[in-house]
């Protein structure tokens, strides 16, 4: 089974079905608070019984959304529940490969590896792909069976995640955090492979990863662990993040990285004043991509 979460995805809704649609038997979208034409798009594809709609009047943020979809898995005789973000494409088949390679390895959940579309935000779009690769080759190096997962692809296992709390930004990230603490076990699958969309131009960016270090926050405060990310683990297996940063580096440009180092630093600080000021940051501004 697929699940999709959907806000104002008429541009990119068809893409992100088409690309799931063979590997499915079932999909699941919940459209929230919606103004535009998704919610159409997607009526117009259920026809045939593969594909369901639910649809959330007020758009509470993406956790009750996530929800509804763990409820109507809960509820289904599918195993394998795959999440994938309505604003991404997965490549043809890494739905496939990525169930595959949780089953082959007993995990319970696991995550695919995110690839930046190459869109007309020429500066924005290699400051991402930079980004990318350091999460990935982290991800990739910090262990065979690591602790933390993205959300742009990620699966899980039926029965060890019924419920996120409200305020959840990062659902991969939570996903790996609960799944680690109850002994359970998380992958990366460098084949399955998904395409995402990249900031418009750079204070989008800011705004997009502020958002999510706001999240990592946000699980720390409720659970009293950090996501194991490239930043988190410096302290506490320098090493690990020293040898996946010196990699990354190597194949880029300085100016790139600099303005990265920089973007992060900024977004860092705005994602602690707004979890300081208590802002509900679950319910965020859609970013304007390329």
């Amino acid at each position: 089974m697929v699940g999709i979460c959907a806000y104002n995805e008429e541009k990119n809704i068809d893409y992100c079905l088409d690309s799931v649609l063979s590997d499915a038997k079932k999909i699941l979208v919940v459209a929230s608070g919606c103004t535009d034409k998704t919610v159409e798009k997607v009526k117009s594809r259920i026809a045939n019984g593969k594909i369901a709609l639910i649809e959330e009047k007020v758009r509470k943020g993406k956790a009750s959304a996530l929800n509804l979809i763990l409820e109507y898995f809960e509820k289904s005789d599918f195993e394998w529940l795959a999440l994938v973000n309505a604003d991404s494409v997965a490549q043809q088949g890494a739905i496939s490969k990525l169930v595959r390679f949780a089953k082959s390895n007993n995990l319970h959940v696991a995550c695919g590896c995110p690839i930046p579309k190459k869109e007309s935000g020429f500066l924005t779009y290699y400051i991402t792909k930079f980004m990318w690769s350091l999460h990935n080759e982290f991800l990739k190096n910090s262990s065979k069976f690591n602790t933390h997962c993205t959300d742009e692809l990620v699966c899980i296992k039926r029965g060890i995640i019924k419920k996120i709390p409200q305020d959840t930004v990062n659902d991969g990230a939570l996903f790996s955090v609960l799944v680690t603490l109850k002994g359970g076990r998380v992958g990366f699958c460098e084949d399955a492979r998904v395409f995402v969309s990249v900031p418009k131009n750079l204070l989008e960016l800011i705004r997009q990863r502020s958002r999510i270090l706001s999240g990592h926050l946000l699980i720390k405060r409720r659970i009293g662990v950090f996501p194991k990310t490239l930043e988190t683990t410096f302290i506490s297996q320098p090493m690990l993040s020293l040898t996946t940063f010196k990699r990354a580096v190597s194949k880029e440009n300085p100016l790139v990285i600099l303005l990265a180092l920089l973007i992060e630093a900024i977004s860092l600080c705005v994602a602690t004043i707004s979890i300081l000021t208590k802002r509900e940051v679950w319910i965020w501004r859609k970013i304007i991509t390329s």
